[in-house]
């Protein structure tokens, strides 16, 4: 694991040209040929170091390109950036390390009252429903009894017949 520091100043070195020039053939256009669906229509952002194709909707910057191009991790593609731009990464201190326990428990315990929120609201909601449905019940059971007791005597004025 690196640091978040580390990682955000090596995003700041990394340009998407550079990236992508090993893998397309980069020249002055608008646009290029996708490497995962070959369509024409793969833009490059410059400004805004990112990439995004149209019809398979691939978008990221250099190191979801690295990432999705290579299939390997994400600490695999910084480690490979950060050899090309000749940029020393810090590792995290093992003491600051969460365990994946401890990080799981805060993000439960940091959604738990949004939970109960939604779950509050969901439970008026399915009360609101099941009133509705109860009302809709004695509906048709009043509809059913009007038409047992229709077809009864119709039943009753064709036997006397």
């Amino acid at each position: 694991m690196y640091t978040k520091e580390s990682i955000e100043k090596l995003k700041e070195k990394i340009n998407i040209y550079d990236v992508l020039d090993d893998i397309l053939e980069l020249e002055d256009e608008p646009s290029y040929e996708c490497p995962f669906c070959e369509s024409e229509h793969f833009l490059v952002d410059q400004l805004k170091d990112k990439c995004y194709c149209v019809d398979c909707k691939f978008h990221g910057d250099g190191i979801a390109m690295i990432m999705n191009v290579q299939k390997i991790s994400f600490n695999e593609a910084i480690e490979i950036l950060a050899k090309y731009y000749d940029f020393k990464l810090e590792k995290v201190a093992k003491k600051e390390r969460k365990s994946v326990e401890e990080i799981l428990k805060s993000v439960f315990y940091s959604a738990l009252p949004s939970l109960q929120d939604k779950s509050k609201a969901v439970r008026e909601k399915g009360l609101e429903e099941l009133e509705i449905l109860a009302i809709e019940y004695e509906k048709i059971k009043v509809f059913k009894e009007i038409s047992d007791t229709m077809l009864f005597r119709r039943y009753e004025a064709l036997r006397s017949i």
